[in-house]
């Protein structure tokens, strides 16, 4: 594969974000595109669920132990 144009930026939008399918599938899969270059420099995660009380702070530690 070749390496993305890092001049451009891009929005993900993951319905679900504290589901089991993010922590499983999406998040390693994020961070292995991440990893590996294939996602713009400017690249945002914008992850919306039904729990009202998980902070920005958070969600980045729930996340962190999904990536473990």
């Amino acid at each position: 594969m070749s390496k993305v144009d890092t001049r451009q930026s891009c929005l993900i939008v993951i319905f679900g974000a504290t589901g089991d399918l993010m922590d499983r599938k999406l998040l390693p899969a994020l961070y292995q595109l991440m990893k590996d270059g294939l996602l713009p420099a400017r690249c945002h995660v914008l992850g919306v669920g039904r729990n009202d009380k998980l902070t920005d702070e958070r969600f980045r530690r729930h996340a962190r132990v999904a990536l473990k």
